[in-house]
C-alpha cells in the first residue's frame, strides 16, 4: 500500500483562516483551549534536561 492509497482525515475545527489567507489556531475558543490541553498531556511525564555547563 502506498501513501496515496491512505486516507488522511484533516481535524480543521480549532483553525481559523484570515481574509488574507493567514492560518490561525483558534484559542479563544474553550473547545480549542481544552483540545490544546489534551493533546500536551502526552508530554506530562517527561522531564526537562538541563545542560551540564549550567550551574
Amino acid at each position: 500500500m502506498t501513501d496515496k492509497d491512505k486516507e488522511h482525515v484533516v481535524d480543521l475545527q480549532h483553525i481559523e483562516f484570515d481574509k488574507n489567507g493567514i492560518v490561525r489556531l483558534a484559542l479563544y475558543r474553550k473547545e480549542t483551549q481544552r483540545a490544546l490541553w489534551k493533546s500536551m498531556q502526552q508530554f506530562k511525564d517527561i522531564k526537562p534536561t538541563v545542560p551540564k555547563n549550567k550551574k
